[in-house]
C-alpha cells in the first residue's frame, strides 16, 4: 500500500508531538482541507478561506521553538515543491528566517533526521 503525504505527515506529527521537546511548538496549516465535494460549496469555502489569510504555498508543519522557526514539508516519492511553496520559503528567507530552517521529509526515518537537526540548532544557538 502506497503512503500518502497526509498519511506520512499524520505519522510525523504523532512522532513530534510525543516528544516533549516540541509538545506545544509544532502545528499544521491545512492548506486545501474542508473543502467538500459539491463545487458550488468549495468555491464558497475556498473563497471564504482565502478572505480570512489562506495563504497558498504555506508549508505543511511550522515549529516554533527557543526564539527559532522552522518549516517542515512532507512529500512521497518524487513529489517535489511547488511553485508557490519555494516563493513562501523565499519570501520567509527575504524577512530573516534562516534558509537551514527549512526541511523537507519524505520517510518517517528522514523525518527523524530533521527534528535532531531541529533540537541541534535550538539546543547550540
Amino acid at each position: 500500500m502506497k503512503m500518502s503525504e497526509a498519511k506520512l505527515q499524520a505519522e510525523f506529527f504523532k512522532l513530534v508531538n510525543n516528544d516533549t521537546f516540541f509538545r506545544y511548538c509544532i502545528w499544521s496549516t491545512p492548506n486545501d482541507a474542508f473543502l467538500g465535494n459539491d463545487p458550488k460549496q468549495r468555491a464558497i469555502q475556498a473563497n471564504k478561506l482565502k478572505a480570512t489569510g489562506l495563504l497558498k504555498g504555506v508549508w505543511d508543519l511550522t515549529i516554533q521553538k527557543n526564539s527559532k522557526l522552522f518549516f517542515i514539508e512532507s512529500k512521497i516519492g518524487t513529489n517535489v515543491l511547488t511553485a508557490e511553496q519555494k516563493h513562501f520559503r523565499d519570501v520567509r528567507i527575504e524577512n530573516g528566517v534562516p534558509e537551514y530552517h527549512f526541511f523537507i521529509y519524505k520517510t518517517i526515518d528522514e523525518g527523524i533526521e530533521v527534528l535532531k537537526k531541529i533540537k541541534e540548532i535550538c539546543l547550540t544557538n
